[in-house]
């Protein structure tokens, strides 16, 4: 665990004076104080410390300073409990001098705290002891408060309960709120040594909360979170369908197959292999385990042809030598799907533009009744829209969105403002602008923007133009 507290008063000593800017309304921000000052100011007034480190460049603590600091419930909140001071963690060659004389100070603090993200909120006590830390924006004035209140609990504050947690390991209760207070100071390598330590606590039933908490710190196969999961993939899947195998999949896949593609001579029997691992973890659901095997498999093959063709001019002849070299490497996968996006890429980094999307309609043609409907849209949209002329290909992504728009899955997804844009902007390219303008205002209503239909009722291009060399 990191020790701040036998570094403070080093770093202290960097302080020399206090900025801000003054707010009218809200919290008040002191200007012109030492950190000696700061301190007696606090003790003189019984109040805690609490300072805003941001950077110039930081749109979210600009959003802070615009939206939140100057209301009166968090300046009356702030004002009473705090004495306030501002920070600037970077260098611009516009600083003013009380800024620069800031800059050891700002340095030692980034380093102690380990600041990497801004804004980034430190609480001291009235004598300059760190107490609690927290991360990141806002968006209502009462969440705010919330966490600034955090400062004032010994059992929030993320220093004090740092400095505490090797006496409680033990007290899932405790752990927990270690936990929580760690992932808001942003601390996630602390906080995967509480999970790891949180589990050994856990007793009885498993819940929901408990699986969605250990998550994110389930990164390799020597985390306890992963027997954790593996033995309760059943439970968890009742919470959330694929959950366990959508959190395990990568890590085995990294620890498994990862390495036999660092062998380029090696072949890599997809079948022997996903036998193997459907024996070795039976208690996965065996659909889902070999459906998101069989993505990151796809991605290692996709990762490794592309990197053989770029750089260089692919001809017919050397198409049929590469499908042949995949077959004899991955025995057992249909790489069918994998050569075709990577041909459908390779030609778009060459800006030969209508291949590409010639390559990315063939694909969908082939393989898009295993692929979800938003992934076709993506690819459709980005792909080959923008890129192609060529009213026998736009005629076949116009189809392709029709069997997309006709699924009743789709209709309930976040992104069918998306899927509606792209059927409207295809009947616009091809020129059918009366239906587009219609199937526009449809997305519209879904929730899209109206840009596009402002520029179709105008009769201009909804996409960038490609450059005219656009095919070999």
């Amino acid at each position: 665990m990191k020790n701040h507290f036998s570094y403070v008063l080093i770093v202290c000593a960097f302080f020399l004076c206090g900025i801000g800017k003054a707010q009218e309304n809200g919290i008040k921000f002191e200007t012109g104080l030492s950190w000696q000052q700061v301190k007696a100011k606090a003790q003189a007034e019984n109040k805690l410390i609490f300072m805003d480190c941001y950077a110039t460049w930081c749109g979210p603590c600009k959003q802070m300073e615009q939206e939140i600091y100057p209301r009166k419930e968090v300046g009356d909140y702030l004002n009473a409990h705090f004495v306030n001071v501002k920070l600037q963690m970077d260098k611009t060659s516009s600083d003013e001098q009380l800024v620069r004389t800031w800059y050891a100070c700002a340095d030692s603090l980034s380093k102690l705290f380990h600041i990497s993200a801004y804004p980034t909120y430190l609480f001291f006590s009235m004598d300059g002891q760190p107490l609690h830390e927290t991360v990141g924006t806002s968006e209502t004035t009462a969440d705010f408060i919330e966490r600034a209140s955090a400062a004032l609990d010994t059992k929030k504050q993320y220093f004090t309960i740092m400095a505490g947690w090797e006496s409680h390991q033990t007290d899932s209760v405790y752990l927990h709120g270690a936990i929580l207070a760690a992932q808001a100071a942003n601390d996630y390598a602390n906080a995967r040594i509480l999970v790891n330590q949180y589990i050994d606590c856990l007793k009885g039933p498993i819940t929901e909360a408990n699986f969605v908490l250990i998550r994110p710190y389930v990164l390799s196969e020597s985390d306890k979170g992963f027997d954790l999961y593996l033995k309760n993939a059943g439970k968890i899947d009742e919470f959330k369908t694929g959950y366990a195998e959508q959190t395990l999949t990568s890590i085995i896949f990294k620890q498994e197959i990862g390495p036999l593609f660092l062998n380029k001579e090696a072949i890599i029997d997809w079948k022997k292999i996903s036998d193997h691992l459907l024996n070795k973890y039976p208690t996965l659901n065996k659909a889902m385990f070999i459906d998101d095997l069989g993505g990151w498999f796809y991605d290692g093959i996709f990762k490794e042809t592309y990197k053989r063709l770029d750089q260089r001019e692919i001809s017919p002849s050397e198409r049929i030598n590469l499908s042949l070299a995949l077959k004899r490497r991955y025995p057992g996968f249909d790489c069918g799907k994998v050569m075709l996006y990577t041909l459908g890429r390779y030609y778009g980094a060459k800006q030969y533009w209508e291949e590409s999307a010639r390559a990315f309609i063939a694909m969908l043609d082939q393989y898009g009744s295993q692929m979800k409907p938003n992934s076709i849209n993506d690819l459709i949209w980005m792909g080959v829209f923008p890129h192609t002329t060529d009213k026998k290909t736009l005629n076949k992504a116009l189809k392709l969105m029709e069997d997309v728009i006709k699924k009743d899955v789709v209709k309930e997804e976040p992104e069918y403002d998306d899927v509606l844009d792209t059927y409207a902007n295809l009947l616009y390219k091809l020129g059918r602008r009366q239906e587009a303008i219609a199937w526009e205002n449809k997305a519209i209503s879904a929730g899209e923007p109206q840009d596009n239909l402002k520029k179709m009722q105008k009769g201009e291009p909804t996409w960038a133009e490609t450059p005219a060399a656009s095919s070999r």
